[in-house]
């Protein structure tokens, strides 16, 4: 009768995964995938970072037969997610000039702090304040500002929303000899 060995998994960082009996050169059972915000799961391996043998698959089945004669744990590996950032204009709605310009898209990896792409907009008569998250939202980031995490979506996209202000003027008056105003 083949040896059965106990196998743990460090799931670094991920939701726990319990441990199963592998026997030796047979498949390992189906296991519960791990979770982690921002990442997405590539199996599991001997080593630390996807380093040496792959064990089990990004889907949780065995990836080849258990050859080890020991008890043993394995590491997740796991690779960030990326996202778009997409910004948008947002004429405001009593605004009567068109907005110039164009702010280009941003991508980003989950964990990895990164700055906003420059405002390229500009509008007649306004000054851009910041990034909002929704159309009609306050400033959350400044022009140019360092961001992280914005969200965990693999391959997702995040709308930032430029927030305008009227300028304001002060008008002065020459009466030419009439009472001040």
């Amino acid at each position: 009768e083949a040896n059965k060995y106990t196998v743990t998994f460090v799931t670094e960082g991920g939701s726990s995964v319990s441990p199963v009996e592998a026997t030796f050169d047979s498949g390992l059972p189906t296991i519960g995938l791990p979770t982690r915000a921002g990442y997405m799961f590539g199996g599991f391996y001997t080593a630390k970072n996807g380093g040496g043998t792959q064990y089990y698959t990004a889907s949780g089945a065995s990836a080849k037969n258990w050859n080890i004669t020991a008890n043993t744990t394995l590491y997740a590996k796991w690779t960030a997610n990326t996202y778009t950032i997409t910004y948008n204009a947002n004429k405001p709605g009593r605004a009567s000039a068109s907005i110039a310009g164009s702010t280009a898209k941003s991508t980003h990896t989950y964990d990895v702090a990164k700055s906003l792409t420059a405002n390229g907009y500009s509008l007649v008569g306004w000054t851009f304040k910041g990034w909002a998250s929704s159309a009609n939202g306050s400033v959350l980031y400044g022009d140019e500002d360092t961001v992280k995490n914005l969200t965990s979506a693999a391959n997702g996209t995040y709308n930032l929303y430029a927030v305008w202000e009227a300028n304001k003027y002060t008008v002065t008056f020459v009466t030419e000899g009439g009472s001040s105003v």
